[in-house]
């Protein structure tokens, strides 16, 4: 009981028995995590064991990071990746969205069209959150031209993200 601020015992027990860890392994023990404290600790230890090589493993590492709302330690996560694929770029956004710095989820959201990587409908509801916490009509009304290009707007998660950021914007009627 002595763990509760850090890992839970089972997680704790089977990152000092694993000679290696498995993707699975890290999700858990990712998860696991209770302090930002156990997680900059469990970071140490995949690097240590070469465990970060995937973007699977950076991904859970960066929603991890994001939950303790530390978006800079999720940047460095971020920028390990040699080519980052959209589920990175979105664990990306996501975490600057949720921690209040809407303009910066904005900027990678540009950079990741940038990069030549493909948004998917995940990609358009962190960015249209992101715009509407920006204030940012502009570029929301690009990425509302964008889903409507892709014939996305059916997708109630994006739709729910459009009308959000439309009423956030107070510009429901261009809904």
């Amino acid at each position: 009981m002595g763990r509760s601020k850090g890992l839970s015992s089972a997680a704790a027990s089977s990152s000092t028995s694993t000679p290696h860890l498995s993707s699975v392994d890290s999700s858990h023990l990712l998860r696991s995590c209770r302090s930002l404290r156990s997680l900059l600790q469990l970071h140490a230890r995949l690097v240590v064991r070469g465990a970060i090589s995937a973007d699977s493993v950076r991904t859970l590492l960066l929603n991890a990071y994001s939950s303790f709302r530390r978006p800079d330690s999720a940047l460095a996560v971020f920028n390990s990746s040699p080519d980052p694929d959209a589920v990175l770029w979105n664990s990306l956004i996501r975490s600057y969205t949720t921690s209040g710095d809407c303009d910066t989820a904005i900027r990678f959201y540009r950079r990741m069209l940038g990069c030549r990587t493909r948004p998917d409908k995940y990609t358009f509801t962190f960015a249209l959150k992101a715009c509407a916490g920006a204030l940012d009509s502009e570029t929301g009304a690009l990425i509302h031209r964008e889903i409507a290009r892709r014939g996305l707007i059916g997708d109630v998660f994006i739709a729910t993200g459009l009308v959000d950021m439309y009423c956030k914007l107070g510009m429901i009627a261009k809904w």
